[in-house]
């Protein structure tokens, strides 16, 4: 399996950074061999597999903003197989290092782990406490889920909202693109909508939009990729 991802202004890009960079900053140096299989770097086809959110040692997503200019860089370094907190077993665990042209000496790290099912998992703790769903192995349209509650008592909840989207994005035009809507609740307060997260197998994220009070402010969208 493989990956992927995208960003925008002042305080509302720093909401982009949660879901997508807020991590631990600790990794494992050690990492298995690089993957042997077939590079892409097609950014209008990928490595043509069935993974919306391709996870392989090697692979690598670029994505700017728009507006803005600033380039996110995220690079999956390792892979191995480890515990995952509050689960029994020993699980295949990837590491993500994500970097920013405004910050290129500061990475943050994002751990991910994929179910039986397919369902890929983020956290932003090497052990995985804290871990939400990313990605549906098998997404249908009103798939719902929470995320965890922060500091000020908001919690994210994400919603499949359409499994054959088209996008265009330069010269490339994606069918069939995943698009998951990330929302903001919180007890007694109105719901509103945070990101968009737009997916495509064999690429991964493609574009993530954020939103203040529904209204549309900025995307990343992909302009690099290397995915084995």
């Amino acid at each position: 399996m493989k990956l992927r991802v995208l960003v925008f202004s002042s305080s509302y890009l720093i909401c982009l950074s949660f879901f997508l960079q807020s991590c631990s900053k600790k990794s494992d140096s050690s990492s298995s061999p690089a993957p042997s299989a077939t590079l892409s770097t097609d950014l209008c086809v990928g490595d043509s597999g069935n993974d919306y959110f391709p996870l392989t040692k090697g692979n690598q997503t670029v994505v700017t903003a728009h507006p803005g200019g600033d380039r996110e860089t995220y690079d999956v370094i390792k892979d191995s197989t480890m515990a995952w907190y509050g689960l029994t077993g020993a699980f295949k665990t990837f590491t993500q290092k994500n970097t920013s042209s405004i910050s290129v000496n500061s990475p943050t790290y994002k751990y991910y782990r994929i179910a039986d099912n397919g369902d890929v998992y983020s956290s932003t703790h090497s052990d995985g406490s804290y871990a939400v769903l990313v990605v549906p192995g098998s997404p249908t349209v009103g798939n719902y889920w929470l995320g965890n509650v922060d500091a000020s008592n908001f919690r994210d909840s994400f919603v499949v909202s359409s499994t054959t989207s088209t996008l265009s994005l330069g010269s490339c035009n994606y069918g069939n693109v995943l698009v998951i809507n990330r929302y903001s609740v919180q007890q007694g307060s109105p719901v509103y909508l945070r990101n968009k997260f737009f997916y495509k197998k064999g690429l991964g994220m493609l574009q993530y939009e954020t939103y203040s009070n529904n209204t549309y402010i900025g995307n990343y969208s992909i302009t690099g990729i290397k995915v084995y």
